[in-house]
């Protein structure tokens, strides 16, 4: 039996035929993969949306607990924002070796009533 022989040879190429037609009738436009600098970069912002969804949490948490419990949160508090603080210093660093995310912060702090 050679490959394409048989019903998972079919159903692939008739799979690859319909995604052709399909991709020929919408023309999607072309996107650029990301390179490992934007993954990176992707990543930590994904972890410090992550870090400031928690530390949100806790805040809340310390304002309805028990006071036997609220030293527990505020060190948890404490630990949360010295880990925004390694992640922004993260964040800076990595956009400040990138010249092409060097060229668009420099863009978005030039535009007026921007946060600086």
């Amino acid at each position: 039996m050679q490959e394409g022989d048989g019903p998972v040879g079919r159903a692939d190429a008739l799979d690859a035929q319909v995604l052709a037609h399909f991709a020929e009738v919408i023309q999607p436009a072309e996107r650029a993969l990301p390179n490992p600098q934007t993954e990176e970069l992707a990543a930590l912002l994904a972890r410090r949306r992550q870090v400031l969804v928690m530390q949100h949490a806790e805040q809340m948490r310390l304002e309805r607990t028990a006071p036997s419990v609220q030293k527990r949160i505020r060190v948890h508090l404490r630990w949360l924002t010295a880990e925004l603080g390694g992640l922004d210093q993260d964040l800076d660093e990595r956009i400040e070796q990138s010249p092409v995310w060097r060229a668009r912060e420099d863009l978005l702090r030039s535009v007026p009533g921007s946060a600086q």
